[in-house]
């Protein structure tokens, strides 16, 4: 127990120095640990809004749901899915590295097979609008790089995938499209 603790601890502290869109001009500092904090906040404030039930189990896997990437380092969105071929790898990968580690539970499939649909949906949807958020104070800074705009809108068309069945979220995107 105390050696998963310490694992734990030291992961936590490596998130917070894995910068989130590498390789992209950014304005503002991005890190893993801040986004899977803000993602995690979102879950909470959108699971009430949208009455979503879940137990601080859930809460702690939308919390760390990118912990993995503290080993891995922050792979984007078009690599992870640049193909079925891509996606199968990745998957993989991430399973040899967690594979009987305290951090097993964070894999992508480990993620889905602990929520359920509505919960997954939800958190999907709070991943993306985290990012979201991200890109558009980018914009606001001056940043219209194809990066940052092709990821917006990328953001919104997920959300909108997963969000189908919760009107508020789609209600709040409104105003950024």
């Amino acid at each position: 127990m105390m050696r998963n603790i310490i694992e734990d601890i030291q992961n936590l502290y490596r998130m917070s120095n894995v910068e989130r869109f590498t390789g992209t001009f950014h304005h503002q500092h991005y890190n893993i640990a801040e986004h899977c904090y803000r993602t995690a906040i979102l879950f909470k404030w959108w699971a009430s809004i949208e009455d979503v039930a879940y137990t601080m189990h859930e809460f702690d896997i939308v919390l760390q749901h990118d912990a993995v990437e503290a080993i891995t380092g922050d792979l984007t969105y078009p690599v992870k899915n640049f193909s079925e071929e891509t996606k199968r790898a990745w998957a993989v990968i991430e399973k040899e590295l967690t594979q009987g580690t305290h951090l097993e539970k964070y894999s992508d499939e480990n993620i889905k097979a602990a929520l359920n649909e509505r919960q997954y949906a939800l958190f999907k949807c709070c991943d993306y609008l985290e990012l979201l958020i991200f890109c558009i104070k980018e914009i606001t800074y001056g940043n219209r790089s194809k990066e940052i705009l092709e990821t917006r809108d990328t953001c919104m068309k997920l959300i909108h995938r997963h969000g189908k069945d919760f009107p508020r979220i789609l209600a709040y995107i409104s105003m950024y499209e």
